[in-house]
């Protein structure tokens, strides 16, 4: 891919095919998540965050030490950004910065969220909660971005008791699966 530019070749068409399905999903009856995975080094994160940056889409890229606080006042950080709402450092307990977080999503319900690294979520289930509640109390859409074997992990997930079982719903009727050579196919549920 080019600097600053997304070059249209088949995988970049196809995800931004998905995008588009999900921002005109019948939003209250399916939720927006959706899951980009395959080896590295195929431009998975380079497409994330250039479309992120291009569109106006919120980029958070999870990192080996994101806890489900850090995950909550980052998103606050740069829901504030995004809405122009000035700078703020959010501190509180968790469950107060992530409730105001989903407030400001419902306010602003055109809201997309792209989550790279998503395979870092794994360390604490509460992320993995917490991106849930997202997507099914708030009309945000939400695209994961992660390695390869992140389906496996996700499917998994959804079938200890590490996720509630709507996590599996999710999975099994509406999420967009993104696979590589970095997009072999979709496939919609």
């Amino acid at each position: 891919m080019k600097p600053n530019k997304l070059v249209q070749i088949k995988n970049v068409v196809r995800a931004d095919a998905c995008i588009q399905f999900l921002m005109n999903r019948p939003k209250t009856e399916m939720v927006g998540l959706g899951l980009i995975y395959g080896k590295p080094g195929l431009g998975k994160t380079t497409y994330a965050s250039r479309i992120a940056f291009m569109r106006g889409y919120i980029y958070m890229r999870l990192e080996s030490t994101t806890t489900p606080k850090s995950f909550a006042v980052d998103l606050m950080t740069a829901l504030y950004r995004r809405f122009g709402l000035g700078e703020f450092i959010p501190s509180g307990i968790t469950n107060n910065i992530f409730k105001y977080c989903l407030k400001l999503l419902d306010d602003n319900p055109e809201t997309v969220i792209v989550i790279d690294e998503i395979d870092y979520a794994f360390k604490h289930d509460k992320l993995l909660g917490a991106i849930r509640d997202i997507v099914d109390v708030t009309l945000t859409i939400v695209i994961l971005v992660g390695m390869q074997d992140v389906h496996i992990l996700l499917k998994k997930a959804t079938l200890s008791d590490q996720v509630e079982p709507v996590l599996s719903d999710l999975l099994s009727h509406s999420m967009f699966l993104l696979r590589a050579t970095w997009l072999i196919s979709i496939v919609c549920r």
